[in-house]
Order: C-alpha cells, then structure tokens, then sequence
C-alpha cells in the first residue's frame, strides 16, 4: 500500500530522510518475519491515545498471532 501513496513517501523521504522507503519497509518486513518463524510480517499499532477505542482490537482480530512488545 505504501507504493500507492506518494505523498507518505514523500514524507518519509523529507523528515525521516530515508532515501527508499519501499525498500526499507520490504527489509523490515523480512527481518521482522524471520524473527518470528514467517517470510516476512507487517507490524500494526494500536494507538491507545485520548479519543481511540482502548479495546483490544487487534488481539480480538488476530488471536494468538499478536505479539505483544513493550517498546
């Protein structure tokens, strides 16, 4: 999805200063999945700020393939 919004990318590129974001995303992905036993993954956060629902929605969704990390 990230390949259809030039407007991230462009974002990333200027304030994160990251030359080639698909490729870095593809390279996380992979890394991130090896870690956990796949072929690559794509991480989720659910934001639990003031105003967002505080249910657990992904773990609701996805079972025990959630993962849950402090940092």
């Amino acid at each position: 999805m990230l390949s259809c919004h030039e407007s991230q990318r462009a974002f990333l590129g200027a304030q994160q200063e990251i030359p080639d974001t698909l490729k870095l995303m593809r390279e996380m992905a992979y890394r991130c999945g090896r870690e956990c036993g796949f072929e690559h993954v794509e991480s989720f956060r659910q934001h639990l700020g003031r105003g967002f629902p505080q249910d657990d929605l992904l773990g609701e969704a996805l079972g025990e393939l959630v993962r849950l990390d402090s940092t």
